[in-house]
């Protein structure tokens, strides 16, 4: 059976008054159970779920929350057998509240997780504010705060040690258009964005990554001794995304055919901005500066059709500096 949301909120409005009744002399009640059975929004859905509260004190509930299963958007797969705990959640009229709680699931995508949590619930807005520490992934970890008000949504997350290998052949697998690599990457994440629903409206990206050597099947890149940096800001426009990104390398060698780059001993720049027109599979490149010191500053523009077979459809580019040996 499905369960609206105004149903959900009733019944935990309901619950509510029910734990205020506790603190009446004349009644005494130290469990509420609701069966919530199947709840489900925009992408995703849960089966199975109930809701305890046991009453600790006038202001205080322990709390566990369970799924069989919770299907999420297709990329990050299906979670199941789902306990969301909290000793000692602070309980009143209007939200429910826990400090310091724990997550336990099995992903389909992740294996099985056990994570510390802290959450808000407000029953009148149905706002959710979520924090989540220590999710492991790729070979390292990930720290997520959300907030979900209605259809929108904001959520940073941070990620420390990923594996490159495994972050790219988990892009590739979910049919993102990146190189798979091999070799010993790990990657420091920090990402926050907001959205509606299923859609992105911003995004602001931090990126690190160290590698002593990384490489593709088809010998297409290669690098060795790496310490590139990476900012980058999305938003979402109606034709698809406008793009600003800074890079900067500070040692190492990397090459991407057919282009091979030795950091010196001050740092290499690019920074561009541009559009990306999704259903015309279209870059328009408003600018673009690349600043290698002690060889080559260049600057330029372009509009480029990745559906044609002759994808540059204008390029214009100007050399600011060139020193050669």
């Amino acid at each position: 059976m499905m369960v609206p949301r105004r149903r959900v909120l009733t019944a935990l409005l309901l619950a509510s008054g029910l734990l205020f009744l506790v603190a009446l002399p004349s009644v005494a009640i130290d469990t509420v159970r609701l069966q919530l059975g199947t709840l489900e929004g925009e992408g995703w859905s849960a089966t199975a779920v109930t809701v305890q509260l046991n009453w600790l004190d006038e202001q205080h509930a322990g709390l566990v929350l369970q799924a069989q299963s919770v299907a999420l958007p297709e990329a990050l797969g299906e979670v199941s057998a789902v306990t969301l705990s909290c000793v000692r959640a602070r309980y009143t009229a209007t939200e429910v509240n826990c400090a310091k709680g724990t997550l336990k699931a099995q992903s389909s995508e992740l294996g099985q997780q056990t994570i510390q949590t802290a959450f808000r619930y407000q029953f009148d807005t149905g706002q959710i504010d979520i924090e989540l520490l220590g999710v492991r992934v790729f070979d390292g970890t990930l720290a997520i705060k959300a907030t979900l008000s209605g259809t929108h949504w904001q959520t940073t997350v941070r990620g420390k040690g990923l594996s490159m290998p495994d972050v790219t052949h988990q892009l590739a697998a979910a049919g993102i258009a990146v190189p798979v690599v091999e070799g010993n990457g790990r990657l420091d994440v920090t990402a926050s964005m907001t959205g509606v629903a299923s859609q992105l409206s911003k995004a602001n990206i931090e990126m690190q990554l160290l590698a002593e050597s990384l490489s593709d099947a088809e010998g297409s890149l290669a690098g060795e001794n790496l310490d590139i940096s990476l900012h980058a800001t999305v938003k979402t426009i109606a034709t698809g995304m406008q793009v600003a990104l800074e890079l900067s390398g500070r040692q190492g060698a990397l090459y991407i055919d057919p282009i091979f780059v030795e950091m010196p001993s001050q740092p290499v720049q690019l920074s561009a901005r541009f559009d990306w027109l999704s259903t015309q599979q279209q870059m328009v490149l408003q600018s673009f500066s690349y600043r290698h010191p002690g060889s080559v500053q260049l600057e330029g523009s372009g509009h480029f059709d990745l559906a044609a077979d002759a994808p540059i459809r204008e390029l214009n580019l100007a050399i600011r500096q060139a020193e050669f040996p």
